[in-house]
């Protein structure tokens, strides 16, 4: 009887990877990605197909977790659940996901490597079949290891996956003696998941994101996916996808601080076994902040996480973490044109910036943050373009983007003039000295 079942109940397998669009998430195509988000996330995931004539067309419904841990988020763990059901048969698994990210270079150079593992069980609707059916029996109710392993090489905006699903498998193999028994088997070529992505900066707050996909697995025909997806902000996004034997896809979300909304509608242009079968999905995700908080300054405003105390607060600790006990405390006195003024001692490694006065328009622990500001500074979107350029202190552990370095009379002058402009409210001035506290600095 499962012979007689249309290919569209089986084109997609247990693997969640293969037929969810990708819609927010890139953990759902590769275990390496978990606690890509860099915090706590949730994602609720609906797929349905329509299929003319039939009232038991695929459907799937998965909920899935993932968050990095320790301050640089280079662990992260990930957990799924999901079901998913084609006419008389349905698949329900769960898995959970321990991801760990390897530093190569600075932090835009990185390789992430992850393994999941599991289990999935089949069920059948008993309606009109014969249990007693050794075909239908194999099926129902056994429980299948559900094991994967991937990795993602990143290199600034360029970023290469492959994810290797279903690695493990029982099957039966009959021995001398002509009786059968169970064995586990290990495929790791069987499903293959491949895909290159690379973000463009546009101006105006605007990424573009072109990506392809490969997707080869047992039980589907195997194809290329070409996927592209426009940003505005980290908040709308709406694209398109062309898979291979599938026909095409168009998807739109909306992310909030706490909550993102996905649509995305396969057109019913493909058919399988003559039946056209267009497909709905949406997927909510919810956003609960970072277990391990890693805070961004502004050295006008203070720390911007709200709990994390005054900008002078974070110096101190994070001096506090420096073999050197002479380092400088920070200096923050009211210039007469109100400009925040800080000096600070110029760190020891090869990487550190100059000795100087620094105009400084906003600061940054993370470096991907300042770079996307350095270029939103070189590209005019706050209206002026700036030679902008990124300086690293290792005593306060900061990245200053700034755009002029002068005498500190020139750079206080320049400041005052950026101060009430938009965009520049968190302009200051930085001094780096190389002189030890107590020497004579201002």
């Amino acid at each position: 009887m499962l012979g007689c079942m249309p290919a569209w109940t089986q084109v997609m397998g247990p693997n969640p990877s293969y037929y969810i669009q990708t819609l927010n998430n890139l953990y759902q195509l590769n275990p390496a990605m978990a606690g890509s988000n860099g915090e706590l996330t949730g994602f609720l995931t609906y797929h349905q197909q329509v299929i003319s004539g039939f009232t038991d067309a695929p459907r799937h419904f998965s909920i899935s977790v993932d968050a990095p841990f320790t301050k640089p988020q280079l662990v992260a763990f990930g957990g799924n659940i999901y079901t998913f059901r084609r006419s008389i048969l349905q698949t329900t698994g769960l898995s959970g996901t321990f991801a760990r990210k390897l530093i190569l270079g600075k932090k835009t150079h990185t390789l992430q490597v992850g393994v999941s593992g599991g289990f999935f069980f089949n069920s059948l609707n008993p309606d009109g079949l014969n249990l007693a059916d050794p075909a239908i029996n194999r099926l129902n109710g056994k429980i299948q290891p559900d094991v994967s392993v991937g990795f993602n090489y990143r290199l600034k905006e360029f970023q290469f996956g492959v994810a290797l699903p279903k690695l493990l498998s029982f099957s039966s193999i009959a021995t001398d003696d002509n009786k059968k028994v169970t064995v586990l088997k290990s495929k790791p070529w069987a499903n293959q998941l491949i895909y290159l992505l690379y973000d463009f900066e546009l101006q105006g707050n605007w990424v573009l994101r072109p990506m392809l996909i490969y997707r080869s697995f047992t039980d589907a025909t195997p194809g290329l996916e070409l996927n592209a997806r426009m940003f505005y902000d980290k908040k709308f996004w709406f694209g398109a996808a062309l898979r291979q034997n599938f026909g095409p896809a168009a998807y739109v979300g909306y992310k909030t601080k706490k909550l993102s909304v996905s649509y995305a509608y396969k057109v019913a242009t493909s058919k399988q076994d003559r039946y056209p079968n267009p497909a709905h999905e949406i997927q909510m995700g919810t956003y609960w902040g970072k277990l391990k908080k890693k805070k961004k300054f502004n050295v006008r405003g203070g720390a911007r996480l709200k709990d994390a105390g005054t900008f002078t607060d974070a110096v101190a600790k994070a001096k506090a973490r420096q073999a050197n006990p002479t380092a400088p405390k920070e200096k923050e006195p009211a210039t007469p044109d109100k400009i925040p003024f800080l000096i600070i001692r110029k760190g020891d490694t090869s990487g550190d910036m100059n000795s100087g006065n620094f105009l400084v328009v906003n600061s940054y622990e993370d470096i991907q943050e300042a770079q996307k500001e350095m270029l939103r500074l070189r590209y005019g979107t706050y209206g002026p373009t700036f030679t902008a350029k990124i300086g690293y202190n290792s005593v306060t552990k900061i990245h200053y983007v700034y755009i002029m370095e002068d005498t500190l009379e020139k750079v206080q002058a320049k400041a005052k003039d950026l101060k009430d402009k938009p965009h520049f409210e968190n302009v200051s001035v930085i001094k780096v000295t190389n002189r030890p506290h107590g020497a004579g600095g201002e």
